[in-house]
Formats: C-alpha cells, sequence, structure tokens
C-alpha cells in the first residue's frame, strides 16, 4: 500500500485518498460532464488527500466505451468515462462516515516495568503509539478516552469517562496522554495498584456514543495484564459477558495484550467475544511486544474500524439507479448484507459489506466510485378527459379563448349570441 505525508503523518492513501464521484443525472440537459468533487469528513474538515490541494477526482480515463465499466460510456470530450444515457451528468458531494473508537487503556503499576534493558517503559510506549494513532486518524474516527484504574472513589469501580466519544477530541487526549508521562501526573501508573478490566469494560458500555445507530461504533481494550485485586465487576468472566452485550448492540471490541504478564486465555475469550480477532491462528486477540508491534496493530486496528459508510448528501430517486464501483469494477447491491452494498434511506448511507468492506480496509481496493444515474420517471398525469375538437382551442381559463368564446371543460366554445 502506498503511503503519503499529510498534517496527520504518514497514512495509508487506500484509506484517504478514496475519489469518491457522485453523478447525478440531470435528466432536462443533454451530453456529459465530469469534474472534482470535494470530500469532507461529516464533521466539515478536509480529509488529507481531499480538498482542494488533492487536484481533480475522475473516473477512469478512456478512448472507447468498452474501456469503461457497466453502467458507464466513454465520454470522448473529456476522455473519461461518464454516466451512459441522454442525461447529463451533475456532481453533488457525499461523506465517509467517521466511526467511533472509545480507547480504554490499561494504567496498572506494571505498566511502569522497562522493556528490556535500558529501554522506555510499557506506559511510555503505549503513550506514545496512542499518541500517534490519534494524530494520525484525527478528524477521520471520533475517539474518547478511558484510563483503568481511576484515581476517583474505590480502586476497583470507575467513575466518568474523562473524554467521552465525539468530535474533534484530540485537542483533549493529546495533552492528557503527553501529561501522564510525568512521574507526578494524576493518570501516571503509581497507584491504585490493581487490574480492574471489569468495571472498565462496564464504565465503556455506558458510553452514550456508541450507541448512535448512523455509524459504526469499537472499543478498543489495551491491557498488559490479567484481572488482579478485584472482582466488582464479575472479574474475567464478567468482562466476556460485558464485551459480548457490546457486540449484540453491533459495538465491536478489539483486544491488545501488550506484554509477557497479559492471559492469553482470557485475552482469546475476549477477542472472540468482541467480534474483532486478530486472525491469528494461535493468540486471537492483537498481540504487541514492543512499540514498532503495538503501532502495527493499532494500525490494523484503525484501518479495520474504517472506510465502509459514506453518506450522500442527496437522496437517490431511485436505487435501481445507484452504482457502486470499487476500483472501476461493479459491485452488486447485496440487501442480505453479506458481501456488497446496500442504502439505508433513513441515514442517507451507502454501506458495503463483507468482502467489499474488508478490501478497501485492507487497502485492496484504491478508488471506490458511487454513482447517482437518472432520476426515475415522472407518474402520468390524471386522465384530464377526451382533448378538444380537431379546430378547438385547449384552455383552462376564460383569458386563453378568443373573442366571443367562453373556456368550458377545457375547450374554448363560441357563446351563443
Amino acid at each position: 500500500m502506498n503511503l503519503m505525508t499529510t498534517r496527520g503523518g504518514a497514512v495509508p492513501s487506500a484509506l484517504y485518498m478514496l475519489p469518491l464521484l457522485l453523478s447525478l443525472a440531470a435528466c432536462d440537459s443533454g451530453g456529459v460532464q465530469t469534474g472534482p468533487v470535494p470530500w469532507q469528513n461529516s464533521d466539515g474538515g478536509w480529509l488529507p488527500g481531499a480538498g482542494p490541494e488533492a487536484g481533480p477526482v475522475a473516473l477512469p480515463g478512456c478512448a472507447k466505451d468498452s474501456d469503461c465499466p457497466t453502467p458507464l460510456i466513454c465520454d470522448l470530450a473529456s476522455g473519461s468515462c461518464a454516466v451512459k444515457g441522454m442525461c447529463g451528468a451533475q456532481s453533488v458531494k457525499a461523506t465517509a462516515t467517521p466511526p467511533n473508537l472509545l480507547l480504554v487503556l490499561d494504567r496498572s503499576c506494571s505498566m511502569r516495568v522497562k522493556l528490556g534493558w535500558g529501554g522506555q517503559s510499557k506506559w511510555e510506549t503505549a503513550v506514545n503509539a496512542l499518541t500517534k494513532l490519534v494524530s494520525t486518524y484525527q478528524g477521520r474516527i471520533r475517539f474518547g478516552l478511558t484510563l483503568f484504574p481511576d484515581t476517583k472513589g474505590s480502586s476497583c469501580t470507575q467513575d466518568a469517562v474523562p473524554v467521552p466519544v465525539a468530535p474533534a477530541t484530540e485537542g483533549k487526549i493529546l495533552p492528557l496522554l503527553k501529561s501522564s508521562l510525568a512521574h507526578g501526573d494524576p493518570n501516571y501508573p503509581n497507584g491504585p495498584c490493581v487490574t480492574n478490566i471489569d468495571t472498565a469494560m462496564q464504565q465503556a458500555a455506558t458510553e452514550p456514543a456508541l450507541a448512535d445507530s448512523s455509524r459504526s461504533s469499537f472499543v478498543l481494550l489495551i491491557t498488559d495484564g490479567k484481572q488482579a485485586l478485584c472482582l466488582t465487576g464479575g472479574g474475567d468472566n464478567g468482562t466476556a459477558q460485558t464485551i459480548k452485550s457490546l457486540a449484540q448492540k453491533k459495538v465491536s471490541t478489539f483486544v491488545v495484550g501488550f506484554g509477557t504478564g497479559i492471559s492469553p486465555y482470557w485475552l482469546n475469550i475476549f477477542a472472540d467475544a468482541g467480534g474483532k480477532p486478530s486472525g491469528g491462528p494461535v493468540d486471537r486477540f492483537y498481540k504487541a511486544e514492543d512499540q514498532t508491534s503495538l503501532e502495527t496493530a493499532l494500525t490494523s486496528i484503525a484501518n479495520t474500524a474504517m472506510g465502509c459508510q459514506f453518506t450522500l448528501a442527496q437522496v437517490p430517486a431511485t436505487l435501481q439507479q445507484v452504482y457502486v464501483l470499487l476500483d472501476s469494477k461493479t459491485l452488486p447491491q447485496d440487501k442480505t448484507h453479506k458481501d456488497g452494498w446496500d442504502y439505508d434511506p433513513s441515514t442517507k448511507q451507502v454501506t458495503l459489506f463483507g468482502n467489499a468492506c474488508k478490501s478497501v480496509q485492507s487497502g485492496q481496493v484504491q478508488q471506490v466510485d458511487i454513482l447517482l444515474g437518472c432520476e426515475a420517471p415522472k407518474p402520468p398525469e390524471p386522465d384530464a378527459g377526451p382533448p378538444c375538437k380537431p379546430g378547438v382551442t385547449p384552455c383552462t381559463q376564460q383569458g386563453d379563448c378568443p373573442d366571443k368564446h367562453g373556456c368550458v371543460a377545457g375547450c374554448c366554445i363560441k357563446s351563443v349570441e
């Protein structure tokens, strides 16, 4: 996958340079029209690789109709594929829909342990990796952050989420992470020395933003250990049940095990319950043992969370004229949501499912195009009755008729003198 450097650093071009073109046919004009379409995130900011600096967004170039995927033809004037038919094409905007991602970070005392002789502590490594994640994906993912154990109330319980999931939370998360590196900071892992994964996940389950049905929502659990010295939330079994309940509400949980003090048995159970296992043959959670492997795991998770929902700026007149193309190949609509695309009129979103979604998330697909064809045919006008006799002027009002004529039943009838 090619990388480009943007304000947020190096990011996968497959995710951030997806040229998303919607061509809405205007059936009262002839010819075709293609051109650049701005791509903004749903909170109003430009995505990297989009906006005025990104250059034109266009469909594939062509020299003949056979160069274009169905349902397009080659517009010889522009040398680009365009909407097929007699209708002209007018470009309208769509937006990639940022998912919600709540970060649940272990700050137990074991996070102070160094990775290797003279190396960084696990806490420094985790903070640096999360700082890179949040900075790279700012504006593309709606982040929230909580830490466990927190420093309020009982050692084994959790208070309110310190940074709830919302747009533009980077301004709160990044300073909090930076400050937590200082030994005197309240969030530095200097106690309580417990590992309360169970109540941390219960706290995550209360985050209101995760119930937002207009976008995908996820929880990311990062821990370097195992449940210890706390059973308030039911221990490991309670954690597994909470994660399972979230999944039933369509909120998936990613699980990252960091370092050597973890419990692979329970982390595998958590990963399976969360519905987003790593795909590894043995460790189904994301395993990380240093900063490089942790950054790799976080990037893979972020890519999985993104890339499959697109909000249309205009409601399609008919789904029979909606076409979704992945790298110029037509993708079929699939109302079973197994593999293909479907449209939700309540949110005005086109969502990709199954292998189609995975191919975008992995970077296998470099370009997504969504096209709207001609508007649905208008229904026939109500029957207005028999037409006027030959030579008789039709009318809707008296003024439509010549002198000495009256408008009767839609026809100009000569008045009787």
